[in-house]
């Protein structure tokens, strides 16, 4: 199974959240907003201990409940049987599970887990008789179910069909034929029940949450392998294998030698190994240095009260040898410990065990399937299958940590990988616009901090909504006119070609620019550098994009809305040009901004007569077009990248530039 949908309330920088997930999940936003706190969040969903500093802290006063809710879908053959009788609208595309861990700081720090059921308004009393024992939380055992009078005969003699049907299936594979009754067995026999009463689906519904069966002991049956990689400062750590500890290492090497290990060679070898140690010690031989040592001590303890001592030896634990001497090694021209490799390395090595850990535990569990059904895919199989969640939840911080630009999109390529495998799903959070993949564009949310009341909360942005438990992404590929199905077709290929991650910084900006070409892109740039020398931190963190055209300035508006980024579009007005579709767009570049996130600025003519960037400049040795930018760069800056003072005061007194910097800036030339 995978996660749809998380809120979390009251959880470190969380005051309230809801936000969405997809296979391939991505949290983009400033240093210190939250990201973290969302994987965090989910670790103690999955088993963390909770620590107090895990609940909101506003001023001086600390909340004491926290409330982490995960809504799972795609569940398979076991998960559907371990959650039986609890998967809300079970039968449709939209059949989910929806847990919720609530946390209580008290004295002694309280938790549980509980699950929703859609359960019938049984407000009027007809309903409640006739259904009401189906929701009886008091009714759990079959011998409850058999003697209740609330219960119908006919529920009863269902009950005594379904146990008759499966002792025939026990039976059949070779087991003890017992009539005892489980409660998912008791979950499926009302689940049968319902499905031959429709009358009960014409009632009302309502979500309500239950007690379940999760506690500590039992989180990785029921929610699955949740694996988090943080952004850890000394990555030896993660990286160096010792038996006991908590790392990620730790944990794969020990579930591997747990596979390998051998109880009954073990065995079979251990009086070898004894014969082994009394050969090299002699301690069955009486003149042995040990017992004459033995002798010794004896004769002193005598006169003490009578004791007497010996030597033996204890059988060393094999299994603890082996996991306390072995070491990591790697070979990349010189054979050495991984922990005394780069950085870089260590960090690839770290997540490619994490990928095959996934892969073993996917093994094992098909195999386990395939010795307990015979074969795969046979309804009598299915219901062999052990009732157990085998999903894999990797969550990995700035996984572009100690890797150059090709390796972090050599990583992004394997992370997925990963999550394109069923019951695998990837939660990154990150800084690095290779990690985000713009043809997927659900995947990413912008995290963010701002005003919640008197204090800061981290917010979580996606251009998403949930109608009627299905998830609509906003369509940012806006498409105009009568060929809507090829013209969309085109924006959809211009969007994979156009975002690459050059342009995709704008996820990680304060304030974007939306140009129509290159030239307007590298002189807005040079000039703020020259006008705002003091600016540093605005202009680092504005970020100028090329569309390559005005027609693909929507595509970048739509984007930009739907994740509230503030930008400022500058465009021809075309004021000359008899080509209807040029004004049609304008229209809607204009209309799109003004409705969103944008501030829109039109030039009465081209950037280049704006500017004075005209005649000789242009055009010299006949190459215009190929060397426009050049040309207006040597307008303003010499060849070794030298103001030219004089030409640049002049624009400084351009009125069209001073608007265009004060709406990025707020500041004026």
């Amino acid at each position: 199974m995978k996660i749809k949908k998380v809120a979390i309330t009251n959880f470190r920088t969380i005051k309230s959240a809801e936000f969405y997930f997809f296979p391939y999940m991505v949290f983009v936003g400033k240093n210190n907003s939250g990201k973290s706190n969302i994987m965090k969040a989910l670790d103690v969903f999955f088993g963390r201990k909770p620590v107090e500093d895990d609940f909101r802290l506003e001023g001086k006063k600390r909340e004491n409940e926290i409330s982490i809710t995960l809504t799972f879908i795609d569940l398979l053959e076991g998960e559907k049987k371990l959650y039986q009788g609890n998967i809300l609208f079970e039968g449709t595309e939209k059949a989910q599970v929806e847990i919720k861990l609530t946390l209580h700081n008290q004295e002694k720090m309280k938790l549980k887990y509980e699950i929703a059921k859609l359960i019938p308004d049984l407000s009027s009393p007809a309903a409640k008789n006739r259904y009401g024992f189906l929701y009886d939380e008091s009714l759990i055992s079959k011998k409850e179910f058999q003697v209740d009078p609330s219960v119908p005969e006919e529920f009863k003699q269902l009950m005594e069909e379904y146990i008759k049907k499966k002792k025939e299936k026990l039976k059949k594979a070779g087991k003890n034929p017992s009539s005892r009754l489980s409660i998912a067995d008791m979950n499926a026999l009302k689940t049968q029940y319902i499905k031959q009463h429709p009358g009960i689906n014409s009632l009302k519904m309502k979500k309500k949450y239950v007690r379940s069966k999760i506690g500590t002991t039992n989180i990785a049956r029921y929610l699955g392998n949740y694996y988090f990689i943080p952004a850890v400062q000394d990555i030896d750590e993660e990286t160096t294998y010792k038996a006991k500890g908590p790392s990620s290492i730790n944990k794969l090497m020990n579930y591997i030698l747990d596979q390998m290990r051998d109880e009954e060679k073990e065995r079979a070898h251990n009086q070898q190994i004894r014969d082994i140690m009394n050969k090299i010690y002699q301690i069955d031989n009486s003149s042995s240095e040990l017992n004459k040592l033995a002798s010794k001590l004896n004769n002193t303890l005598k006169e003490f009260d009578g004791s007497n001592i010996r030597f033996d030896t204890v059988l060393p634990n094999i299994n603890k040898m082996v996991r306390d001497s072995l070491k990591i090694y790697m070979n990349d021209g010189v054979d050495t410990l991984v922990s005394e490799k780069g950085h870089g390395l260590q960090r690839y090595f770290m997540v490619s065990l994490f990928k095959i850990w996934a892969e073993t535990l996917l093994v094992k569990n098909k195999e386990e399937f395939q010795k307990k059904s015979g074969k795969e895919g046979d309804e009598e199989a299915k219901d062999l299958v052990p009732a157990i969640s085998n999903s894999v939840y990797f969550a990995i911080e700035e996984p572009e940590l100690f890797l150059h630009p090709q390796y972090q999109d050599l990583m992004r390529n394997y992370l997925l990988k990963i999550a394109s495998t069923d019951n695998h799903q990837i939660i990154l959070n990150t800084h690095a616009p290779n990690f985000i993949d713009f043809n997927d564009y659900k995947s990413v949310a912008k995290v963010l901090k701002s005003k919640k009341g008197a204090y800061e909360a981290t917010s979580i942005l996606q251009p998403i909504e949930e109608i009627d438990y299905e998830l609509k992404v906003k369509d940012i590929i806006h498409t105009h006119g009568r060929e809507y199905e090829k013209i969309h077709r085109i924006n959809e290929i211009n969007l994979s070609y156009f975002m690459n991650p050059n342009r995709s910084e704008l996820f990680f900006a304060d304030k974007v620019v939306l140009v129509e070409g290159e030239t307007e892109k590298i002189m807005l740039q040079r000039w703020a550098d020259y006008f705002f020398p003091d600016l540093v931190a605005k202009r680092v963190t504005t970020t100028y994009v090329d569309c390559n055209g005005k027609f693909n300035m929507q595509l970048y508006q739509e984007m930009l809305n739907g994740f509230q980024i503030p930008y400022v579009i500058i465009i021809d007005d075309d004021k000359g040009s008899g080509d209807k579709s040029m004004k049609s767009t304008n229209y809607h570049i204009r209309r799109i901004a003004e409705s969103g996130h944008g501030h829109y600025i039109t030039l009465d003519v081209d950037f280049e007569n704006e500017f004075g960037i005209t005649g000789h400049e242009l055009m010299r040795d006949g190459v215009a077009k190929k060397n426009k930018p050049y040309q207006a760069f040597i307008k303003y800056f010499d060849e070794n990248n030298n103001p030219k003072v004089e030409e640049l005061e002049k624009l400084r007194q351009h009125s069209k530039l001073q608007q265009i910097f004060f709406s990025i800036y707020q500041e004026k030339i």
